[in-house]
């Protein structure tokens, strides 16, 4: 699959402006981290998105407790990129970040890569993840996209401090 870069740059842009509103946003928790989750797929040109929460006070492993699009992808890869979705989000809990080629070794070509970062949870002891299935991406793409997360990475503290702020 061939990213076409005039539809990649109208998706980076709508991913601005939902991250401009989900920065200033107030409200409940739950719509929160699912606009987040919508904002950063579309910044890190996504197929789908999967937001991952571990309880530390249980042992049943990785829940998803968010998915965009919320009607999931037909990609056919997918399936591939769910079956490691939970071991990406294990190691970005551990180191902040983790990548992972899902077809095969990385190299200049395009394949598909599993994407992950740790972010900020309302509760300190669980751990919450946002988890990116990104088909057809250079070794640079992919590497501009998590670039891209790193960047908005804050969003959650931001978004608890006006909340606490406003209570």
């Amino acid at each position: 699959m061939v990213r076409d870069p005039k539809s990649q740059a109208e998706q980076f842009s709508r991913g601005v402006r939902l991250l401009e509103q989900v920065r200033r946003f107030g409200g409940e928790p739950t719509q929160f981290y699912q606009s987040l989750l919508e904002a950063t797929g579309l910044l890190t040109g996504a197929q789908l998105a999967l937001l991952m929460r571990k309880s530390g006070a249980s042992n049943n492993g990785w829940q998803r407790v968010g998915t965009w699009p919320p009607e999931g992808s037909p990609e056919p890869g997918t399936h591939a990129f769910l079956r490691v979705a939970s071991d990406l989000a294990s190691a970005a809990s551990e180191k902040e970040a983790a990548v992972a080629p899902l077809n095969g070794a990385a190299g200049g070509n395009t394949t598909s890569y599993g994407l992950a970062l740790r972010i900020e949870g309302n509760a300190p002891e669980d751990a919450l993840v946002a988890v990116f299935y990104l088909p057809g991406c250079t070794e640079m793409q992919t590497a501009a996209a998590l670039r891209h997360l790193r960047l908005v990475a804050d969003t959650p503290q931001v978004y608890q401090m006006r909340r606490a702020a406003g209570e």
